[in-house]
């Protein structure tokens, strides 16, 4: 996947980097932090498989 950031910030503050989305998704729901996902060209697929569970808050820029 071209992921080329992926953060989840707390209080306005980036927190912490995690290795994947599903941790992004677990850190977010355990932190009530605000995800970055950063996507380099993605495809459809690629797009479609980064969706967040509901009620992430996520921001995708790419």
């Amino acid at each position: 996947m071209g992921v080329v950031d992926n953060a989840v910030y707390v209080d306005g503050c980036r927190a912490c980097e995690p290795d994947s989305l599903e941790d992004t998704y677990e850190l977010l729901r355990d932190r009530h932090g605000m995800g970055w996902i950063g996507l380099y060209r993605p495809d459809a697929l690629e797009v479609e498989s980064s969706r967040s569970p509901a009620g992430s808050n996520l921001c995708f820029h790419g």
